[in-house]
């Protein structure tokens, strides 16, 4: 089971209004079956052996997953941890926006998670 708060929204709080603002959005296991290619019964089987995400069992016996759990495991990572490194990288493969706007976005994400104070 994921962490409801991954070690990364401790560690930088800028990911803590995503998750709370997500924490009432709740995703059918249809939906997350569809994202990571499994089918809704590997779902269930894991439900079953207390893996995978956390979830919430309706009254009606439908099943539903928070988004902001969602979130939080694809933040947390499996295959390492989000560095603001990735993150540039990632801004840095966005078609969307314009070399200057990536370059602004991937200079406020660096101010951002900066971690040594700037000395004056």
């Amino acid at each position: 089971m994921i962490l409801t708060q991954p070690r990364i929204v401790s560690q930088h709080e800028a990911y803590r209004p995503l998750l709370e603002l997500l924490n009432d959005v709740l995703v059918k296991p249809k939906e997350i079956a569809a994202r990571y290619s499994y089918t809704e019964v590997h779902l269930a089987n894991l439900r079953k052996n207390n893996r995978g995400w956390p979830f919430i069992k309706l009254d009606s016996g439908g099943v539903r997953y928070r988004l902001s759990e969602i979130i939080a495991a694809e933040v947390q990572n499996t295959a390492g941890p989000l560095t603001v490194d990735r993150v540039c990288l990632a801004l840095a493969a966005c078609k969307e926006l314009s070399t200057e706007h990536r370059a602004i976005a991937q200079r406020h994400i660096r101010a951002a998670f900066e971690t040594v104070p700037n000395p004056k």
